[in-house]
């Protein structure tokens, strides 16, 4: 067994712990009893464990007198907080027929073609926010949008996103869910207006 000090993460539902043995001298699970001891507690269990926290493993014989082995042996290991996958989801921004995702990273908006997306600029209609991907969080890990999601006038806003999760398996999610945007005072065209004088019969 050589999983002695490791460091293992937490793993969600839908998966099944397994315990092998790795032995030359032909040692088989069959022969063993392995007794789990978490977080200093003095009574086990020999089930395995899949909750975080720290273990004592004590490994016996179920039979002795064999001068082969050593017929008691102790390791230790500790399962710890997962990672939240936050990798299929995304922030998306619709307007007409603009639609761009928001890259954390570089803090920007890009198109489809990787291209950084124009401010977005007053015209009257609604510009939204939503989340897109959250279909690709594990069973046990949800999201939900709230906030500033569809705004039509000039202004600052703050969309926003709360994650569910079991926090004593899971460490906060690596994701923006606090997103300001901002929709840019439209410019007034004044090229078509023309300065001029009319006399007093109202010619031009």
């Amino acid at each position: 067994m050589d999983i002695d000090g490791q460091t293992l993460p937490y793993r969600p539902e839908g998966y099944t712990p397994k315990v092998t043995i790795d032995s030359a001298g032909g040692l088989t699970l069959d022969a063993i009893t392995l007794t789990y001891y978490k977080d200093g507690a003095t009574s086990g269990s020999t089930a395995i464990p899949v909750a975080v926290g720290k273990y004592v493993v004590k490994a016996e014989l179920k039979y002795g007198g064999d001068a082969n082995y050593i017929e008691n042996g102790e390791f230790s290991f500790e399962i710890v907080k997962a990672d939240i996958d936050v990798s299929g989801i995304t922030w998306q921004y619709s307007h007409g027929d603009v639609t761009a995702t928001y890259d954390a990273e570089l803090g920007k908006w890009l198109l489809d073609d990787g291209k950084e997306a124009s401010a977005f600029v007053y015209d009257g209609t609604a510009h939204v926010i939503s989340l897109i991907g959250a279909d690709s969080l594990v069973a046990g890990i949800s999201v939900a949008t709230s906030g500033k999601l569809s705004e039509s006038n000039a202004g600052g806003y703050t969309a926003s996103a709360a994650f569910t999760y079991d926090a004593d398996c899971y460490n906060a999610p690596d994701f923006v869910t606090a997103l300001n945007w901002t929709i840019n005072k439209a410019i007034i065209d004044t090229s078509a207006i023309v300065w001029g004088y009319v006399d007093k019969d109202g010619n031009e």
